[in-house]
């Protein structure tokens, strides 16, 4: 599937202190809260709740993660995420992430990354990705973004 330009959500968060380790640098587990909270934003912004979903009997389950750690983020910068839907098919999609600072030398690249996740009901069961949550992952941001953390 051809997937449109603007599938694509720009998150900022904060790194926190308890995101670090004894040098100051973000821990590489950390990596992985961040690429969450920016997918739960991507849907935030179409105008869907996760929990909404879950409700109704969609699950969205990582099955894959992978992350290129190229610089580290240090306590308190703000890291921009870029979450692009990079894949969308019957029962899976793929995102791709690239991961920001802001330096006094420019923005520098972080990380970047990938998860992939299949569509599952309640009891675990891998099902199609409805029509309806099709057209929401495919839509346009429709509520404005705020930095968080």
């Amino acid at each position: 599937m051809d997937l449109p330009e603007h599938c694509i959500t720009v998150y900022r968060v904060r790194v926190r202190f308890a995101e670090t380790d004894l040098m100051g640098v973000v821990h590489h587990g950390s990596y992985v809260y961040y690429l969450e909270s920016a997918r739960v934003e991507y849907l935030r912004r179409r105008g869907i709740t996760y929990l909404s979903w879950t409700d109704v009997g969609i699950h969205l389950a990582v099955v894959e993660t992978r992350i290129r750690h190229r610089s580290p983020a240090r306590f308190d910068d703000v890291i921009t995420v870029e979450t692009k839907l990079a894949e969308l098919g019957k029962v899976q999609a793929r995102f791709s992430y690239r991961l920001f600072a802001e330096r006094s030398t420019g923005r520098e690249l972080l990380a970047d990354a990938e998860t992939r996740l299949a569509c599952v009901d309640s009891g675990q069961k891998l099902r199609r990705i409805p029509p309806e949550a099709l057209a929401i992952l495919t839509s346009p941001e429709s509520v404005t973004p705020e930095l968080l953390g």
